[in-house]
């Protein structure tokens, strides 16, 4: 899905309108930006270029959840995220898991909401 020029993956669950629940959104959103970090970094190389060439160009990752009537789309930078974490190789030293949860708490308080239902 493209909106004036900027790449936004957005989660399949989207299309099928198979909506999780707000807190599997949010995990699902880490799982995804976490992947797109870590390649859009450089600090991880996927052996398909296309893919990876793919990835580079997301701007945004959004995923679709629903609270009873109201469906929402969660979303985040991939900028701001490249400018929180991918500095002087600070967090490029932390663990997997370290870093993976560092990104979580930064999704969790960072990431902004548009409810699909008032449109």
């Amino acid at each position: 899905m493209e909106k004036d020029d900027e790449t936004v993956f957005m989660s399949s669950t989207y299309a099928t309108k198979d909506y999780l629940s707000e807190d599997d959104a949010y995990s699902y959103l880490t799982d995804v930006a976490y992947d797109f970090f870590l390649i859009q970094a450089d600090w991880l190389d996927l052996t398909d270029e296309t893919a990876s060439d793919e990835i580079s160009k997301v701007v945004y990752v959004a995923v679709p959840y629903a609270d009873g009537e109201n469906v929402y789309i969660i979303y985040i930078s991939m900028e701001d995220l490249l400018s929180e974490y991918n500095y002087d190789d600070y967090y490029y030293d932390y663990d997997d898991e370290e870093l993976y949860y560092e990104f979580a708490a930064y999704i969790g308080a960072n990431a902004g909401t548009t409810n699909l239902s008032e449109y």
